[in-house]
């Protein structure tokens, strides 16, 4: 990561707790989407395949 300073064997040989910690971001904070984002990208793209199932979403 060379915008850290980090030789790559530095970048290996942390956890993702540190490497989220030295690039300012928490699980905490990551983005998810929402009940309703998630309802409306199914929505926008279906599974193509048919497999007789109701085609709704419920979450």
């Amino acid at each position: 990561m060379q915008s850290l300073g980090w030789a790559p064997q530095t970048v290996w040989g942390v956890t993702p707790k540190e490497l989220l910690s030295a690039i300012g971001a928490s699980p905490a904070t990551s983005a998810q989407p929402s009940r309703n984002a998630l309802a409306q990208l199914c929505e926008a793209f279906p599974d193509s395949h048919s497999t007789g199932a109701s085609t709704t979403n419920s979450f």
